[in-house]
């Protein structure tokens, strides 16, 4: 029995490394290990992690709260990766509003030239479930693993329609289109195949409306694994009972709960004050995380008004001159009201 048990764990610790990278700025960092912490709160103790955090000039103080996230974890590494030598390839590519770190996956081939797969997420994400599993998936000769873009084939309204006639324009189609927010690449086809080169041309083309995931979707057409939607539940879906339930409905269709749960949509943004079910679980992760008192900070300066803020003096100020510990606990309860979204200030742990 025992010379099993040792067989076994040769065999575990022999596993190949789950390799996971985000992409950031100084702006999203603060989000960013938000994502990073719930990734590391569910991964399995008998797998290895390594984690890389793509960045430009992001500021020392941030450096030092991402690549602490670990917390001295021996089977888990979190690791920044400068991308500064690359950004010339990317001069052209950017369109709109969206910041350059989301072009750094076009990169990832290039960047780790000794990894054959590695699994993609976005910041605004919050991973509730071993993110070695997306990695385990079995790709065969295709380029990715991804999950259905839903809402682009199946929800109305003027502005999806006209999107999707542009991408019938760039040889795409509605019903055969993957959210690019969490990706499983293989590496190893992109480099035989030489498909980065291709991708930076593709972001060049004028007429996306997904900006990167058009160019991804481009690359990898017909050639991607299909996900169950547990593993990318983006909330523009949420309430949309006919695709997916709600968390508290009943299961996807794989039976399975919110794998990774995707907060997409840029005016549904958890630290934005965007009220549903998920929001409450981000804020919990979020109060946990080394980022607590600078996401507080941020969301107090946009959402605090002047009333709001003298309230809080006061609640502040009675705290600290209140005589009895109970009566203390009544003001703090009262207090923490101003510093959350409505419905959240029972996670301020």
């Amino acid at each position: 029995m025992k010379a099993v048990e040792r067989l076994n764990d040769m065999e575990q610790s022999s596993k190949e490394a789950v390799h996971v990278v985000f992409s950031t700025d100084d702006e999203y960092a603060p989000y960013c290990g938000v994502a990073v912490s719930s990734l590391i709160r569910h991964a399995s103790p008998d797998r290895n992690y390594e984690i890389f955090i793509l960045a430009d000039g992001l500021s020392e103080e941030y450096q030092t709260l991402l690549t602490g996230l670990s917390g001295g974890r021996s089977r888990v590494s979190v690791r920044l990766f400068s991308v500064s030598a690359h950004l010339s390839q990317l001069r052209d590519s950017v369109l709109s509003r969206l910041p350059l770190a989301a072009y750094y996956r076009l990169l990832l081939a290039t960047l780790f030239p000794r990894l054959d797969r590695i699994v993609y997420c976005d910041c605004d994400v919050l991973v509730c479930h071993d993110i070695a599993e997306l990695y385990d998936t079995e790709l065969g000769d295709n380029l990715a693993a991804a999950v259905p873009d839903r809402a682009v084939g199946m929800i109305g309204g003027e502005w999806l329609d006209r999107a999707r006639e542009m991408l019938s324009g760039l040889g795409l189609s509605a019903d055969h289109f993957f959210n690019s927010g969490v990706l499983l690449m293989n590496l190893g086809l992109c480099r035989k195949e030489q498909l980065e080169p291709a991708m930076i041309e593709l972001s060049k083309l004028p007429g996306r409306m997904w900006h990167d995931q058009d160019v991804l979707n481009m690359a990898f057409k017909n050639r991607w694994v299909r996900l169950d939607d547990s593993w990318n539940l983006t909330l523009h879906m949420y309430g949309k009972e006919e695709f997916l339930p709600a968390m508290e409905a009943g299961p996807f269709s794989g039976g399975e709960r919110p794998r990774v749960i995707h907060f997409a949509r840029s005016s549904r943004k958890p630290w934005d004050g965007y009220d549903s079910p998920y929001v409450s679980l981000w804020w919990r992760e979020a109060n946990r995380s080394p980022f607590r008192r600078e996401i507080h900070a941020r969301y107090n300066r946009k959402f605090l008004t002047l009333k709001k803020r003298i309230k809080l003096f006061l609640s502040m100020l009675a705290f600290f001159l209140c005589p009895l510990p109970s009566l203390k606990r009544k003001v703090r309860k009262r207090r923490v009201r101003f510093d959350l979204p409505r419905g959240i200030s029972r996670f301020n742990v």
